[in-house]
């Protein structure tokens, strides 16, 4: 009960949220080919960013982009990034 306390509290706390100001920095979304999440494709950040936003599309889900070639290509761009 508590976990699901926690994750209710994390989803509602993030519905709540109202940002009084935009990022104007450049914005880089690294997501996963599969999303069960019915969501823009920039995941609604145009809506907080006034700059473009990079959108890099890497294979798997939520958790497994973050193994084998998809966390090669996540650190290839985070590396880009840095430069």
């Amino acid at each position: 009960m508590k976990y699901a306390l926690s994750f209710y509290n994390k989803l509602k706390a993030a519905h709540n949220y109202k940002p009084t100001a935009k990022v104007a920095s450049p914005v880089t979304l690294i997501k996963p080919t599969e999303n069960y999440a019915k969501l823009s494709a920039d995941y609604g950040l145009s809506e907080v960013c006034t700059s473009k936003i990079d959108i890099v599309t890497v294979n798997g889900d939520h958790r497994t982009i973050l193994t084998g070639d998809s966390v090669e290509k996540i650190a290839t761009v985070l590396e880009q990034l840095t430069v």
